[in-house]
């Protein structure tokens, strides 16, 4: 019985955290510089992180690049949509809750579908699970995370500089 209570808990947490995430897409944000700041760096952090481990890729590599730019682009297109409101003590930033709703689906979709590929050729020997599973993320797989990376990095940057040039100005 204990046997299912880990995947369950696992389960529950990914099903919470993508409820969390829902959240910040479709409501009023504050705009809280520090935290803009820390968001971005801890999705560097993740893209370099990742960066490293299909590194000797060029499949890999070529995927990353494509989504890194399909993200950036994405991000800009993201802070043309993203409405701004508040007074000058107070500002909010309010995302389109489709745009980024969207790259986090893909992401989120190709990972669940990498997971189950590799769990079915590991549970079956012949088919070759050991070389999948030790290949990497594939190019698929890489382009998209590095889409989802340079969304949010480029994303959060975009209204933190917007934030500070109204202020300056």
């Amino acid at each position: 019985m204990s046997g299912w209570l880990g995947p369950a808990a696992a389960v529950l947490l990914f099903l919470f955290m993508l409820y969390r995430r829902f959240r910040k897409m479709v409501g009023r944000q504050p705009i809280i510089p520090g935290r803009l700041v820390f968001r971005a760096m801890l999705f560097v952090i993740i893209g370099v992180a990742v960066f490293v481990g299909i590194a000797g890729s060029p499949l890999d590599i070529a995927g990353a690049a494509a989504g890194l730019a399909f993200g950036v682009v994405l991000a800009f297109f993201g802070l043309r949509l993203t409405r701004f409101e508040g007074g000058p003590g107070e500002r909010f930033y309010i995302p389109n809750p489709y745009l980024g709703f969207v790259v986090f689906a893909l992401f989120v979709g190709r990972l669940a579908y990498r997971i189950f590929e590799v769990k079915r050729a590991g549970s079956s020997p012949g088919v070759g699970g050991f070389v999948l599973a030790n290949h990497g993320y594939g190019p698929l797989t890489s382009a998209l995370l590095f889409a989802f990376v340079g969304y949010y990095v480029f994303y959060y940057l975009g209204i933190l500089l917007r934030f500070r040039g109204e202020r300056a100005g």
